[in-house]
Protein backbone atom coordinates (compact mmCIF):
# COMPACT_ATOMS: atom_id res chain seq x y z
CA UNK A 1 0.00 0.00 0.00
CA UNK A 2 1.16 3.30 -0.79
CA UNK A 3 2.05 5.60 1.82
CA UNK A 4 -0.34 8.47 2.53
CA UNK A 5 1.30 11.85 2.99
CA UNK A 6 0.49 15.02 5.01
CA UNK A 7 -1.77 17.82 3.12
CA UNK A 8 0.63 20.46 4.38
CA UNK A 9 3.98 19.15 4.33
CA UNK A 10 4.10 16.92 1.73
CA UNK A 11 7.42 15.14 2.25
CA UNK A 12 5.93 13.62 6.03
CA UNK A 13 4.16 10.51 6.40
CA UNK A 14 0.39 11.14 7.91
CA UNK A 15 -0.58 9.60 11.11
CA UNK A 16 -4.53 10.18 11.00
CA UNK A 17 -7.24 11.17 8.63
CA UNK A 18 -10.60 13.76 9.26
CA UNK A 19 -13.26 11.66 7.56
CA UNK A 20 -15.56 14.94 7.67
CA UNK A 21 -12.95 17.18 5.99
CA UNK A 22 -11.12 14.21 3.89
CA UNK A 23 -7.41 15.71 4.84
CA UNK A 24 -4.81 13.01 5.58
CA UNK A 25 -2.41 14.78 8.81
CA UNK A 26 1.15 14.45 10.43
CA UNK A 27 1.36 14.29 13.98
CA UNK A 28 2.47 17.83 14.07
CA UNK A 29 -0.63 18.79 12.37
CA UNK A 30 -3.24 17.77 14.59
CA UNK A 31 -4.91 19.73 17.73
CA UNK A 32 -4.58 18.52 21.30
CA UNK A 33 -7.88 17.33 22.77
CA UNK A 34 -8.36 20.46 25.55
CA UNK A 35 -7.94 18.26 28.98
CA UNK A 36 -7.48 15.30 27.48
CA UNK A 37 -5.97 12.16 29.93
CA UNK A 38 -4.36 10.20 27.10
CA UNK A 39 -3.13 12.77 24.55
CA UNK A 40 -6.02 12.47 22.09
CA UNK A 41 -6.32 14.23 19.56
CA UNK A 42 -8.50 16.00 16.74
CA UNK A 43 -8.66 17.50 13.55
CA UNK A 44 -7.41 20.72 13.52
CA UNK A 45 -10.63 21.88 11.39
CA UNK A 46 -13.67 20.96 12.47
CA UNK A 47 -12.71 19.59 15.80
CA UNK A 48 -13.68 16.28 15.24
CA UNK A 49 -12.37 12.81 16.10
CA UNK A 50 -9.86 11.47 13.72
CA UNK A 51 -9.28 7.97 12.07
CA UNK A 52 -5.81 6.43 12.86
CA UNK A 53 -3.82 5.72 9.57
CA UNK A 54 -0.81 3.06 12.11
CA UNK A 55 1.54 3.74 12.77
CA UNK A 56 3.06 1.63 9.55
CA UNK A 57 2.30 4.68 7.37
CA UNK A 58 4.28 6.73 9.19
CA UNK A 59 7.44 4.54 9.34
CA UNK A 60 10.14 5.35 6.47
CA UNK A 61 11.05 2.00 4.45
CA UNK A 62 13.93 0.67 5.29
CA UNK A 63 16.00 1.21 2.06
CA UNK A 64 15.95 5.27 2.88
CA UNK A 65 17.37 4.65 6.20
CA UNK A 66 20.31 2.77 5.28
CA UNK A 67 22.39 5.29 6.84
CA UNK A 68 21.05 5.29 10.22
CA UNK A 69 21.18 1.64 10.22
CA UNK A 70 25.08 0.86 9.11
CA UNK A 71 25.97 3.27 11.78
CA UNK A 72 23.41 1.39 14.84
CA UNK A 73 26.17 -0.11 15.92
CA UNK A 74 28.47 2.63 16.22
CA UNK A 75 26.74 3.57 19.10
CA UNK A 76 28.79 3.92 22.06
CA UNK A 77 27.28 1.20 24.29
CA UNK A 78 27.26 -1.59 21.72
CA UNK A 79 30.55 -0.56 20.48
CA UNK A 80 32.22 -0.70 23.49
CA UNK A 81 31.01 -4.28 24.41
CA UNK A 82 31.61 -5.09 20.80
CA UNK A 83 35.68 -4.20 21.69
CA UNK A 84 35.34 -5.90 25.17
CA UNK A 85 33.90 -8.87 23.24
CA UNK A 86 36.97 -8.41 20.48
CA UNK A 87 39.66 -8.40 22.75
CA UNK A 88 37.82 -11.49 24.84
CA UNK A 89 39.34 -13.91 21.92
CA UNK A 90 43.03 -13.02 23.55
CA UNK A 91 42.28 -15.62 25.50
CA UNK A 92 41.71 -18.45 23.09
CA UNK A 93 46.10 -18.33 22.85
CA UNK A 94 45.46 -19.94 26.33
CA UNK A 95 46.01 -24.09 25.91
CA UNK A 96 42.59 -25.49 26.16
CA UNK A 97 40.63 -22.52 25.89
CA UNK A 98 41.07 -21.95 22.13
CA UNK A 99 38.21 -22.88 20.42
CA UNK A 100 35.57 -22.66 23.64
CA UNK A 101 36.31 -18.91 23.94
CA UNK A 102 35.86 -18.47 19.81
CA UNK A 103 32.32 -20.19 20.69
CA UNK A 104 31.43 -18.58 23.27
CA UNK A 105 32.20 -14.99 22.11
CA UNK A 106 30.55 -15.80 19.09
CA UNK A 107 27.54 -17.21 20.48
CA UNK A 108 27.41 -14.03 22.62
CA UNK A 109 27.32 -12.10 19.65
CA UNK A 110 24.95 -13.73 17.77
CA UNK A 111 22.42 -13.50 21.21
CA UNK A 112 23.28 -9.71 20.63
CA UNK A 113 21.79 -9.90 17.48
CA UNK A 114 18.82 -11.40 18.55
CA UNK A 115 18.31 -8.78 21.37
CA UNK A 116 19.01 -6.20 18.67
CA UNK A 117 16.34 -7.51 16.22
CA UNK A 118 13.61 -7.83 18.98
CA UNK A 119 14.49 -3.91 20.43
CA UNK A 120 14.38 -2.59 16.75
CA UNK A 121 10.96 -4.90 15.89
CA UNK A 122 9.29 -2.89 18.58
CA UNK A 123 10.39 0.72 17.38
CA UNK A 124 13.70 0.79 19.76
CA UNK A 125 15.80 2.64 16.22
CA UNK A 126 18.94 3.50 18.77
CA UNK A 127 20.40 1.07 21.10
CA UNK A 128 18.71 1.54 24.96
CA UNK A 129 21.51 1.94 27.61
CA UNK A 130 20.67 -1.47 28.85
CA UNK A 131 20.69 -3.34 25.75
CA UNK A 132 24.24 -5.05 26.42
CA UNK A 133 22.72 -6.21 29.63
CA UNK A 134 20.34 -8.41 27.54
CA UNK A 135 23.21 -10.01 25.29
CA UNK A 136 23.62 -11.85 28.55
CA UNK A 137 20.35 -13.17 29.53
CA UNK A 138 19.22 -16.35 29.24
CA UNK A 139 17.66 -16.93 25.48
CA UNK A 140 18.76 -19.70 23.62
CA UNK A 141 18.00 -18.21 20.38
CA UNK A 142 21.54 -19.15 18.51
CA UNK A 143 21.42 -22.32 19.89
CA UNK A 144 18.16 -22.98 18.02
CA UNK A 145 19.20 -21.13 14.95
CA UNK A 146 21.90 -23.53 14.74
CA UNK A 147 19.48 -26.13 15.39
CA UNK A 148 17.55 -25.15 12.05
CA UNK A 149 20.22 -24.82 10.07
CA UNK A 150 20.76 -28.42 10.59
CA UNK A 151 17.57 -29.25 10.45
CA UNK A 152 17.75 -27.62 6.90
CA UNK A 153 20.83 -29.39 5.67
CA UNK A 154 19.39 -32.82 7.13
CA UNK A 155 16.30 -32.52 4.97
CA UNK A 156 18.33 -30.99 1.80
CA UNK A 157 20.67 -34.20 2.17
CA UNK A 158 17.62 -36.68 2.55
CA UNK A 159 15.72 -35.13 -0.39
CA UNK A 160 19.00 -34.77 -2.19
CA UNK A 161 19.43 -38.60 -1.84
CA UNK A 162 16.04 -39.31 -3.83
CA UNK A 163 16.08 -36.16 -6.76
CA UNK A 164 19.24 -34.02 -7.15
CA UNK A 165 16.98 -32.06 -8.50
CA UNK A 166 14.64 -31.06 -5.94
CA UNK A 167 17.66 -31.23 -3.55
CA UNK A 168 18.70 -28.23 -5.13
CA UNK A 169 15.46 -26.40 -5.74
CA UNK A 170 14.92 -27.48 -2.07
CA UNK A 171 18.30 -25.69 -0.96
CA UNK A 172 17.55 -22.57 -2.75
CA UNK A 173 14.41 -22.03 -1.26
CA UNK A 174 15.77 -22.84 2.36
CA UNK A 175 18.48 -20.36 2.12
CA UNK A 176 16.29 -17.77 0.37
CA UNK A 177 14.00 -18.22 3.72
CA UNK A 178 16.55 -17.87 6.63
CA UNK A 179 15.93 -14.07 7.36
CA UNK A 180 11.91 -15.57 7.53
CA UNK A 181 12.77 -17.94 9.64
CA UNK A 182 15.49 -15.46 11.88
CA UNK A 183 12.57 -12.77 11.84
CA UNK A 184 9.73 -15.64 13.07
CA UNK A 185 12.25 -17.04 15.58
CA UNK A 186 12.86 -13.65 17.03
CA UNK A 187 9.06 -12.82 17.29
CA UNK A 188 8.09 -16.40 18.19
CA UNK A 189 11.11 -17.93 20.42
CA UNK A 190 9.23 -21.21 18.66
CA UNK A 191 11.61 -23.79 16.55
CA UNK A 192 8.86 -25.42 15.17
CA UNK A 193 7.73 -22.02 13.94
CA UNK A 194 10.94 -21.09 12.58
CA UNK A 195 11.08 -24.16 10.31
CA UNK A 196 7.59 -24.30 9.40
CA UNK A 197 7.18 -23.58 5.66
CA UNK A 198 3.65 -22.10 5.87
CA UNK A 199 4.55 -19.89 8.21
CA UNK A 200 7.74 -18.53 6.70
CA UNK A 201 5.73 -18.06 3.56
CA UNK A 202 3.19 -16.07 5.75
CA UNK A 203 6.42 -14.06 6.83
CA UNK A 204 7.67 -13.57 2.85
CA UNK A 205 4.11 -12.45 1.45
CA UNK A 206 3.08 -10.28 4.56
CA UNK A 207 6.69 -8.32 3.67
CA UNK A 208 6.10 -8.50 0.26
CA UNK A 209 8.38 -7.42 -2.66
CA UNK A 210 10.96 -5.22 -0.23
CA UNK A 211 11.87 -9.40 1.28
CA UNK A 212 13.42 -9.46 -1.93
CA UNK A 213 15.67 -6.24 -1.31
CA UNK A 214 16.39 -7.46 2.22
CA UNK A 215 17.33 -10.69 0.95
CA UNK A 216 20.17 -9.06 -1.43
CA UNK A 217 20.93 -6.71 1.54
CA UNK A 218 22.07 -9.32 3.42
CA UNK A 219 24.00 -10.78 1.04
CA UNK A 220 25.96 -7.92 0.83
CA UNK A 221 26.75 -7.47 3.96
CA UNK A 222 27.54 -11.24 4.63
CA UNK A 223 29.94 -10.58 1.84
CA UNK A 224 31.48 -7.26 3.15
CA UNK A 225 32.40 -9.04 6.43
CA UNK A 226 33.97 -11.61 4.50
CA UNK A 227 36.04 -9.01 2.24
CA UNK A 228 37.10 -6.96 5.09
CA UNK A 229 38.66 -10.29 6.50
CA UNK A 230 40.53 -11.27 3.62
CA UNK A 231 41.83 -7.73 3.12
CA UNK A 232 43.09 -7.52 6.74
CA UNK A 233 44.96 -10.87 7.07
CA UNK A 234 47.72 -10.39 5.14
CA UNK A 235 48.39 -7.42 6.56
CA UNK A 236 48.97 -7.69 10.30
CA UNK A 237 49.90 -10.30 13.14
CA UNK A 238 47.31 -13.02 13.81
CA UNK A 239 46.52 -12.11 17.18
CA UNK A 240 45.38 -7.86 15.96
CA UNK A 241 43.66 -9.91 13.19
CA UNK A 242 41.76 -11.92 15.16
CA UNK A 243 40.59 -8.90 17.22
CA UNK A 244 39.43 -6.69 14.19
CA UNK A 245 37.92 -9.70 12.44
CA UNK A 246 35.41 -10.45 15.55
CA UNK A 247 34.85 -6.93 15.94
CA UNK A 248 34.40 -6.26 12.17
CA UNK A 249 32.34 -9.79 12.05
CA UNK A 250 30.65 -8.59 15.13
CA UNK A 251 30.02 -4.70 13.79
CA UNK A 252 28.25 -6.54 10.45
CA UNK A 253 26.12 -9.08 12.36
CA UNK A 254 24.40 -6.16 14.34
CA UNK A 255 23.80 -4.06 11.25
CA UNK A 256 22.01 -7.32 9.59
CA UNK A 257 19.80 -7.96 13.06
CA UNK A 258 18.55 -4.10 13.18
CA UNK A 259 17.94 -4.36 9.16
CA UNK A 260 15.54 -7.55 10.02
CA UNK A 261 14.78 -6.05 13.00
CA UNK A 262 13.50 -2.29 11.14
CA UNK A 263 11.80 -4.82 8.39
CA UNK A 264 9.57 -6.24 11.08
CA UNK A 265 9.30 -2.91 12.80
CA UNK A 266 8.30 -1.53 9.12
CA UNK A 267 5.58 -4.30 8.09
CA UNK A 268 4.70 -4.96 12.04
CA UNK A 269 0.83 -4.69 11.15
CA UNK A 270 0.67 -7.02 8.18
CA UNK A 271 2.73 -9.64 10.67
CA UNK A 272 0.93 -9.08 13.83
CA UNK A 273 3.39 -7.67 15.91
CA UNK A 274 2.03 -5.55 18.35
CA UNK A 275 3.25 -2.96 21.34
CA UNK A 276 5.58 -0.97 19.12
CA UNK A 277 6.70 2.16 19.62
CA UNK A 278 5.28 5.59 17.47
CA UNK A 279 7.91 6.37 14.17
CA UNK A 280 8.69 9.98 14.73
CA UNK A 281 9.12 11.76 11.08
CA UNK A 282 11.73 14.32 11.23
CA UNK A 283 10.11 17.66 10.52
CA UNK A 284 12.05 19.19 7.46
CA UNK A 285 14.13 21.72 7.63
CA UNK A 286 12.10 24.08 5.13
CA UNK A 287 9.05 23.62 7.23
CA UNK A 288 10.46 24.67 10.60
CA UNK A 289 8.56 24.03 13.73
CA UNK A 290 5.68 27.09 14.69
CA UNK A 291 6.48 29.76 17.95
CA UNK A 292 3.33 28.41 19.37
CA UNK A 293 1.15 25.44 18.00
CA UNK A 294 -2.32 27.41 17.77
CA UNK A 295 -0.36 28.84 14.63
CA UNK A 296 -0.25 25.37 12.77
CA UNK A 297 -4.18 24.51 13.34
CA UNK A 298 -4.38 28.97 12.08
CA UNK A 299 -2.04 27.77 9.27
CA UNK A 300 -4.35 25.24 7.99
CA UNK A 301 -7.35 26.98 8.54
CA UNK A 302 -6.49 29.56 6.35
CA UNK A 303 -5.40 27.12 3.57
CA UNK A 304 -8.42 25.36 3.59
CA UNK A 305 -9.95 28.47 3.26
CA UNK A 306 -11.53 29.54 6.52
CA UNK A 307 -9.85 32.78 7.79
CA UNK A 308 -12.94 33.86 9.91
CA UNK A 309 -12.54 30.66 11.61
CA UNK A 310 -8.74 31.49 12.04
CA UNK A 311 -9.80 34.83 13.46
CA UNK A 312 -12.75 34.01 16.04
CA UNK A 313 -10.29 30.88 17.68
CA UNK A 314 -7.23 33.52 17.28
CA UNK A 315 -9.45 36.00 19.18
CA UNK A 316 -10.93 34.05 22.07
CA UNK A 317 -7.37 32.53 22.56
CA UNK A 318 -5.97 36.13 23.11
CA UNK A 319 -8.73 37.06 25.56
CA UNK A 320 -6.67 34.80 28.06
CA UNK A 321 -3.12 35.02 26.57
CA UNK A 322 -0.50 38.13 26.01
CA UNK A 323 1.45 35.80 23.64
CA UNK A 324 3.39 37.86 21.21
CA UNK A 325 3.42 35.30 18.07
CA UNK A 326 -0.38 34.78 18.72
CA UNK A 327 -1.34 38.63 18.33
CA UNK A 328 1.46 39.32 15.33
CA UNK A 329 -0.64 36.61 13.39
CA UNK A 330 -4.15 38.01 14.53
CA UNK A 331 -3.02 41.61 13.18
CA UNK A 332 -2.10 40.50 9.83
CA UNK A 333 -5.07 38.54 9.82
CA UNK A 334 -7.28 41.64 10.55
CA UNK A 335 -5.31 43.65 8.05
CA UNK A 336 -6.21 40.91 5.26
CA UNK A 337 -9.13 40.80 5.92
CA UNK A 338 -10.05 44.39 5.70
CA UNK A 339 -11.22 44.94 9.64
CA UNK A 340 -9.40 48.48 9.76
CA UNK A 341 -11.16 49.46 13.09
CA UNK A 342 -10.56 45.89 14.62
CA UNK A 343 -7.01 46.25 13.72
CA UNK A 344 -6.64 49.75 15.31
CA UNK A 345 -8.29 48.61 18.84
CA UNK A 346 -5.92 45.67 18.53
CA UNK A 347 -3.31 47.69 18.14
CA UNK A 348 -4.07 49.81 21.04
CA UNK A 349 -3.94 46.15 23.43
CA UNK A 350 -0.69 45.05 21.24
CA UNK A 351 1.88 47.87 21.46
CA UNK A 352 1.73 47.98 25.09
CA UNK A 353 2.48 44.49 25.56
CA UNK A 354 5.27 44.98 23.28
CA UNK A 355 6.68 47.29 25.32
CA UNK A 356 6.42 45.42 28.49
CA UNK A 357 8.28 42.58 26.85
CA UNK A 358 10.93 44.79 26.12
CA UNK A 359 10.68 44.24 22.27
CA UNK A 360 10.55 48.51 21.61
CA UNK A 361 10.75 48.12 17.91
CA UNK A 362 8.17 45.59 16.73
CA UNK A 363 5.94 48.40 18.90
CA UNK A 364 7.41 51.17 16.68
CA UNK A 365 6.96 49.60 14.00
CA UNK A 366 3.15 48.60 14.79
CA UNK A 367 2.34 52.55 15.77
CA UNK A 368 4.38 53.65 12.58
CA UNK A 369 1.83 51.48 10.82
CA UNK A 370 -1.14 52.02 12.68
CA UNK A 371 -0.84 55.72 12.27
CA UNK A 372 -0.10 55.58 8.64
CA UNK A 373 -3.28 53.58 8.69
CA UNK A 374 -5.45 56.20 11.04
CA UNK A 375 -3.50 59.43 11.85
CA UNK A 376 -5.04 59.84 14.55
CA UNK A 377 -4.13 56.66 16.11
CA UNK A 378 -3.20 57.09 19.71
CA UNK A 379 -2.30 54.25 23.04
CA UNK A 380 -3.96 55.11 26.13
CA UNK A 381 -1.22 55.08 28.34
CA UNK A 382 0.96 58.46 28.50
CA UNK A 383 3.94 57.07 30.02
CA UNK A 384 4.36 54.37 26.64
CA UNK A 385 3.28 57.12 24.27
CA UNK A 386 6.43 59.30 25.83
CA UNK A 387 8.45 55.94 25.28
CA UNK A 388 7.22 55.43 21.37
CA UNK A 389 7.87 58.95 20.64
CA UNK A 390 11.41 58.85 22.29
CA UNK A 391 12.25 55.78 20.13
CA UNK A 392 11.11 57.60 16.71
CA UNK A 393 13.15 60.37 17.28
CA UNK A 394 16.37 58.01 18.11
CA UNK A 395 15.45 56.17 14.90
CA UNK A 396 15.23 59.79 12.83
CA UNK A 397 11.26 59.14 12.24
CA UNK A 398 9.99 62.65 13.14
CA UNK A 399 6.87 62.27 11.56
CA UNK A 400 6.40 59.53 13.64
CA UNK A 401 7.41 61.28 16.64
CA UNK A 402 5.05 63.98 16.28
CA UNK A 403 1.99 61.60 15.41
CA UNK A 404 2.74 59.97 18.68
CA UNK A 405 3.33 63.46 20.50
CA UNK A 406 -0.16 65.34 18.97
CA UNK A 407 -2.33 66.31 21.76
CA UNK A 408 -0.43 64.64 24.29
CA UNK A 409 -1.65 67.66 26.69
CA UNK A 410 -5.39 67.16 25.94
CA UNK A 411 -5.12 63.11 26.19
CA UNK A 412 -2.99 62.91 29.29
CA UNK A 413 -3.24 66.37 31.29
CA UNK A 414 -1.05 66.83 33.99
CA UNK A 415 0.72 63.82 33.41
CA UNK A 416 4.61 63.84 34.67
CA UNK A 417 6.09 63.50 31.21
CA UNK A 418 4.06 66.56 29.88
CA UNK A 419 7.33 69.07 29.77
CA UNK A 420 9.74 66.10 28.40
CA UNK A 421 7.05 65.44 25.69
CA UNK A 422 6.84 69.00 24.71
CA UNK A 423 10.26 69.55 24.77
CA UNK A 424 10.82 66.89 22.67
CA UNK A 425 8.08 67.60 20.38
CA UNK A 426 9.91 71.82 20.33
CA UNK A 427 12.62 70.07 19.09
CA UNK A 428 11.52 67.94 16.44
CA UNK A 429 9.66 70.60 14.91
CA UNK A 430 12.94 73.20 15.35
CA UNK A 431 15.58 70.06 13.61
CA UNK A 432 13.38 68.50 11.49
CA UNK A 433 10.72 70.80 10.31
CA UNK A 434 12.06 73.64 10.30
CA UNK A 435 9.04 75.26 11.80
CA UNK A 436 10.80 78.01 14.25
CA UNK A 437 7.62 79.67 14.82
CA UNK A 438 5.71 76.56 16.26
CA UNK A 439 8.60 75.42 18.08
CA UNK A 440 9.32 79.09 20.15
CA UNK A 441 5.41 78.79 20.64
CA UNK A 442 5.90 75.12 22.41
CA UNK A 443 8.75 76.66 24.41
CA UNK A 444 7.38 80.00 25.70
CA UNK A 445 3.64 78.09 26.52
CA UNK A 446 6.20 75.42 28.39
CA UNK A 447 7.65 78.20 30.58
CA UNK A 448 4.70 80.15 31.23
CA UNK A 449 3.27 76.60 32.77
CA UNK A 450 5.72 75.12 34.31
CA UNK A 451 8.23 78.22 35.79
CA UNK A 452 9.78 75.89 38.51
CA UNK A 453 10.26 72.54 36.54
CA UNK A 454 13.33 70.75 36.55
CA UNK A 455 13.65 70.94 32.69
CA UNK A 456 13.49 74.57 32.99
CA UNK A 457 16.86 75.82 32.35
CA UNK A 458 16.73 73.48 29.41
CA UNK A 459 13.53 74.63 27.93
CA UNK A 460 15.42 78.54 28.51
CA UNK A 461 18.57 77.19 26.73
CA UNK A 462 16.51 75.78 23.91
CA UNK A 463 14.68 78.82 23.26
CA UNK A 464 17.38 80.88 22.97
CA UNK A 465 18.46 79.00 20.40
CA UNK A 466 15.49 78.78 18.30
CA UNK A 467 15.58 82.73 18.65
CA UNK A 468 18.84 83.39 17.17
CA UNK A 469 18.52 81.03 14.61
CA UNK A 470 15.22 83.70 14.03
CA UNK A 471 17.02 86.03 13.94
CA UNK A 472 20.04 84.99 11.85
CA UNK A 473 17.43 84.54 9.19
CA UNK A 474 18.78 80.72 8.53
CA UNK A 475 14.77 79.36 9.02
Amino acid sequence: MPTVHCKYHHTIPARYECPRCAIALCPQCVKPVPQARHGEVCCPVCNGELDSLGIGNTIVPFWERLPAIFAYPANPTIAIYLAMLSLATLLGFLPILGLLVYLLVFFVILKGGYVVLEETAHGQLTPSQTITSKFDEGNLLPLKQFAILMAIGFANGFVASISPLMGTLLLIAALFAIPASVITLAITNSFVQAINPTKLFAVITAIGWPYLLLYLFLILLSSGSSLANELLLPLMPTWLFLVLSTFIGGYFIFIMFHLMGYVVYQYHEPLGLEEVKEFEAPRPASAPAPEHPLLTEIDILMAEGQPLEAKQRLAAHLQRSNEPPLHERYHKLLLSLGEKSEALEHGRRYIPILLELEQPLKALELFAALSRLDPSFTIADGQQTYRIAQLATDTRRPEVALRALSSFAQRFPGHPQLPAAYLLAAKLFCEHKNDLSQAKKILLSLLGRFPQHPLEPEIRHYLQLVERLEGSGLA
